[in-house]
């Protein structure tokens, strides 16, 4: 059995860092996210992956290669857009990558920006196999029931037989709580024959044969679809909340490869899921709150409190006084003195000075100076090379047009 990636959208909901990383790029618990996905499938003893990407993302090849540093063979399958409008949708790029590889086969196709755990991929092809379904939908049971509103819901029958799908519907009338986590198995019957045909009747209607779940919403009742539920962990980088709560719960599951000098200070709490390089400069009096990541060359200065659940990339500079919780701060940014960081996107080379206050969800984009006591609030996004004076207060966006 294959595997797909889908990984060519422009990711424009997590703009403005995704106009400089594609998004399945974008580091969740230290690592690409959609190298969690890898992982999962070579323990799965799936190694033949297709990655379906856009001509402008020629850096996951760059990162991947062939696969064979971490165990697979990686096939890239390039679509000629440049935007979202023209690219071929989601269920369209599934049937080109398919045609660039040799045709309708067996696959198990992924979301390129999803990260789960707690999904055991084998008892999946197995189900698909013994149900002999056309189609199987893993399922992640959501513990929030409000959630329901943010994604595709399935209903199942006892044999877990796709009976009801609904798109983001309201928590009341919600038929479950299992939501479509990205993750398919699709046979090679499907895919010749209904995939296809859905494909045709959806562009001679001229519609874009894009979003996955008008495809169960088609067929449901009209085929044998089956879904596998699964509990642990399930999100995405969609959007910069989507991308906060994922990159939380991916922290987790970081664990310490050995025990370096810092950790032996006894500065860090919860330190068996903390990694933290030899070459980072801590002070005695910082508060270190594990799971975190702080890479090669970053200092803490004395007073500042990192974590929980922050990854600070190479070089980052963290002043007195100053906390850093729930957020990716991205090479060489410098936070000065009395800051105050929270769930938030700092992209490299930003220098955020004295004072200032960045409020969750926000994303600060590439080469930013923020001067002193400016505020940020929720769900704001910074363009690139933007520069705030003192006292700036921002709600929105600041973009910079080329």
């Amino acid at each position: 059995m294959k595997a797909i990636i889908l990984a060519g959208g422009y990711g424009t909901r997590l703009w403005p860092l995704t106009l400089r990383i594609p998004k399945a790029m974008v580091p969740v618990g230290g690592v690409p996210v959609v190298q969690h996905s890898i992982k999962a499938l070579k323990n799965a003893g799936i190694t033949d992956i297709i990655f379906s990407l856009n001509t402008n993302q020629k850096s996951v090849e760059d990162y991947f290669e062939n696969g064979s540093k971490f165990g697979v063979n990686i096939t890239y399958v390039y679509e000629d857009t440049q935007n979202d409008s023209d690219k071929f949708g989601a269920i369209g790029a599934i049937e080109f990558a398919l045609e660039k590889t040799g045709g309708p086969q067996d696959c198990i196709v992924i979301n390129g920006d999803n990260v789960f755990y707690g999904l055991d991929l084998l008892k999946m092809i197995e189900h698909h196999q013994v149900s002999k379904s056309q189609a199987t939908l893993a399922l992640y049971a959501l513990t929030n029931k409000s959630d329901v509103t943010q994604y595709g819901v399935m209903q199942l029958d006892d044999e877990k037989k796709l009976i009801t799908f609904q798109e983001k519907p309201k928590e009341n009338e919600a038929k479950s709580n299992l939501a479509s986590a990205g993750i398919y198995i699709l046979g090679k019957v499907f895919l010749a024959e209904h995939l296809s045909q859905y494909i045709k009747n959806q562009k001679s209607s001229e519609k874009k044969p894009d979003r996955v779940g008008d495809l169960w919403a088609h067929y449901v009742g009209k085929l044998p679809i089956y879904g596998h539920p699964f509990e642990g962990m399930w999100g995405d980088t969609n959007t910069a909340q989507t991308y906060i709560h994922a990159h939380k719960q991916a922290m987790n599951f970081v664990v310490n490869p050995k025990d370096s000098k810092n950790i032996q200070n006894g500065l860090v709490q919860n330190s068996h899921k903390t990694i933290i390089s030899e070459n980072a400069k801590i002070s005695e009096l910082a508060n270190i709150k594990g799971p975190c990541i702080i890479e090669d060359g970053c200092i803490i200065e004395e007073g500042a409190i990192i974590g929980p659940n922050t990854h600070l990339m190479k070089n980052v500079v963290v002043g007195t006084n100053s906390s850093v919780t729930g957020s990716i701060i991205f090479e060489q940014t410098v936070i000065g003195s009395k800051c105050s960081i929270t769930d938030c996107i700092v992209d490299k080379e930003s220098i955020i000075s004295e004072n200032s206050q960045i409020d969750p969800y926000s994303i600060i984009g590439t080469n930013c100076k923020l001067e002193k006591e400016v505020r940020i609030t929720n769900n704001s996004r910074i363009w690139p090379k933007i520069r705030l004076g003192s006292k700036t207060i921002i709600a929105g966006e600041v973009i910079l047009e080329n």
